[in-house]
């Protein structure tokens, strides 16, 4: 009714799952990231969770939208079922031919063993996708956790990925679940918008559709976010709404005033009567501070009285509170901008001010195969140092990890064994602070073995430099969070966020990796250090530097015409050796973001087709030798 008096194409806040229409967050690329993933791995859970409305079911269309061609994909979105319901779903899904009458368990078991040893064998992988997972019974959650026990002597043959509301979360916690919950390999929670992407996110759907200018002011976005509290799905619905009463008031803008009303006409009474939950919250503070000031004139009776209580000597104050003197208190004046510099140092490390353009890329490799919740993990209780002191050791690792280890998930496939040679390990070192080295040295030492790996000698004496070195070299800093595995997969020197026994911060750069231990510098000193070592004092933090193409400002997309796009095309041209366009000016278009999308879908990307400082950086690994790398050409995956 209102498209053509706003000139839209299609209604911008449609509620239905449709992917073109997918506000790509932070929070939405990492969940996307991780679905990507369990298409990718063999075996074991894939779990992502969200509130009602958040974007779950569009996320996954998505991905459906991107499924390799090898790939079977089984989507179940209506779980109330039996145990023998769902795996006659599942075989429908599947396109397992299956008698009707028949309907025991085994008999559906052996049909989808035996299409998953088939589709095996024909080099072909199969996926389970289950939406509003959170319905499952207990019995059908366990029975699903017995379909990926279905395995060859090498790999699992069925993915399973369950999408729910924040009840399955509690319900995967109940003991009798353990086993399952023990097989979730990645698990990503997705929550809200927040205030500065609701903004972002309504100006995504109109200009999708059609719209170029501004028609919810900024003055309206704050009263949106407190009445959906950034749940997609209900800013939809509101904006919908108010969209339709500007049209109804013929005017080119939605104001607060249609919007509260859109509200009303949503939710009800509720959203017209805020201020009777503002009364009863204030009822109850002056409620609270009637009984404490009660309290306090009691208090102050008692001192004054101090016979009535027992015949005791009058009470001392519980605290006492002293003035310190003027000494004292000049002292801790002084001292305030040194400790604050101190406390701010190691944020400095991240040159998060340095890189905002290149720290928020448009595309991510898949460091999320770890749980999301891994980096947010408070650091475990530490020894004191009283304690460490009488162990010094102990609390140092194992000085040389034996060779019949198992090797680290995140290492390469092609781990090259030291001893195949005949050649002994390298000696390895504790992964310890230097001694006598203030944290806040370690960090410019950091910096400057990170531009000494690329070459530069006019290495900076201090941080604030040291962008302005990197710029002058075509490169930026980038810092990231995640697991081993993606720092090995970006393959390049990075500086590294470690901690020390007593839990204070350090840095060093890590300039190569073997496969089973890596080399650290920590100035001029180089230390080779087991990787279980490494783990124990790193928590998923790290900054590294990128070679930005020229005219390079911002991540590449679908639809440009500049001569970075023409950068794109003839270094994939070279990856992929055909011939470059001959285009002038090279576009954009469908093509070549169908050839990037596969590129990053091969080297564990998100395949979005938007060129950013990730997808830039496996570009120059495939076809610049001349990058600095963690794993040497020939020994990387």
């Amino acid at each position: 009714m209102y498209q053509e008096h706003f000139g839209f194409t299609a209604a911008p806040f449609s509620i239905a799952p449709d992917p073109h229409s997918l506000y790509m967050s932070e929070r939405h690329k990492e969940a996307l990231a991780h679905l990507f993933y369990g298409m990718r791995v063999d075996g074991g859970f894939v779990m992502l969770t969200g509130e009602v409305g958040t974007g779950k079911t569009t996320i996954c269309r998505c991905l459906l939208e991107q499924v390799p061609e090898n790939t079977d994909i089984a989507f179940i979105f209506n779980p109330k079922l039996t145990v023998e319901e769902l795996l006659a779903t599942i075989c429908d899904e599947f396109g397992i031919h299956h008698q009707k009458e028949q309907n025991s368990i085994k008999f559906y078991v052996d049909h989808i063993n035996s299409f998953l040893l088939h589709s095996h064998a024909n080099g072909r992988k199969a996926v389970l996708i289950i939406d509003e997972a959170q319905n499952l019974s207990t019995d059908v959650l366990e029975q699903i956790r017995l379909l990926t026990n279905l395995e060859t002597n090498t790999r699992k043959l069925l993915q399973i990925i369950l999408l729910g509301q924040p009840e399955l979360i509690k319900k995967l916690a109940q003991p009798g679940l353990r086993q399952l919950a023990q097989r979730i390999t990645a698990r990503y929670h997705l929550t809200p918008l927040s205030e500065s992407e609701v903004g972002s996110y309504i100006d995504h759907r109109l200009a999708i559709n059609g719209c170029r200018k501004k028609i919810f002011p900024e003055s309206t976005i704050k009263t949106l976010f407190k009445l959906t509290n950034g749940t997609p799905r209900l800013l939809n619905i509101i904006c919908d709404r108010s969209l339709l009463g500007a049209y109804v008031q013929d005017q080119d803008l939605v104001d607060i005033a249609t919007i509260k009303k859109a509200a009303r006409e949503v939710f009800g009474e509720i959203a017209d009567r805020p201020d009777r939950t503002v009364k009863k919250s204030g009822m109850l503070i002056a409620g609270l501070i009637l009984l404490l000031g009660g309290s306090v004139l009691a208090a102050a009776y008692l001192r004054q009285r101090p016979d009535t209580l027992f015949g005791q000597s009058p009470m001392a104050p519980l605290v006492e509170i002293t003035q310190p003197g003027g000494d004292v208190a000049q002292v801790a004046t002084e001292s305030l901008p040194a400790l604050k510099q101190a406390q701010e140092a190691p944020q400095t490390a991240h040159m998060k001010a340095v890189s905002q353009q290149s720290a928020a890329p448009d595309d991510g490799a898949l460091a999320e195969e770890i749980d999301d919740t891994a980096n947010n993990t408070p650091p475990p209780v530490l020894p004191s140092r009283e304690q460490a002191q009488e162990a010094p050791q102990a609390a140092d690792m194992k000085a040389v990890p034996q060779q019949s280890a198992a090797p680290d998930d995140g290492a390469p496939a092609e781990e090259i064994d030291a001893t195949a040679n005949n050649t002994p390990p390298p000696a390895l070192s504790p992964l310890t602070r230097p001694e006598g080295v203030p944290p806040a040295s370690t960090m410019v030492m950091a910096h400057q073995a990170l531009l000494a790996s690329w070459g530069i000698t006019d290495v900076p004496v201090d941080l604030a430099s040291a962008s302005a070195v990197a710029e002058s070299h075509n490169l930026r800093y980038l810092s990231q969070e995640g697991s081993f595995n993606s720092l090995v997969e970006l393959n390049r020197p990075a500086i590294l966020s470690l901690y020390d026994n007593f839990g204070e911060r350090f840095y060093a750069t890590i300039v190569s990796f073997d496969g089973q231990s890596a080399e650290l510098v920590f100035g001029t000193e180089h230390k080779r250090v087991s990787i279980e070592d490494f783990k124990t004092h790193w928590k998923g933090e790290y900054c590294l530097l990128w070679e930005k193409p020229e005219e390079y400002v911002m991540a590449i997309k679908p639809g440009n015409h500049a001569a970075k796009v023409e950068w794109l095309d003839k270094k994939l041209a070279l990856i992929q050796k055909r011939p470059a366009s001959a285009q002038t000016p090279v576009h954009y278009d469908n093509d070549l973001v169908s050839q990037v999308k596969q590129f990053q879908f091969e080297r564990n990307l998100v395949p979005d087709g938007i060129v950013g400082p990730l997808t830039i950086i496996h570009l120059n690994s495939a076809y610049n030798s001349k990058v600095p790398r963690l794993v040497a050409i020939g020994e990387e995956k």
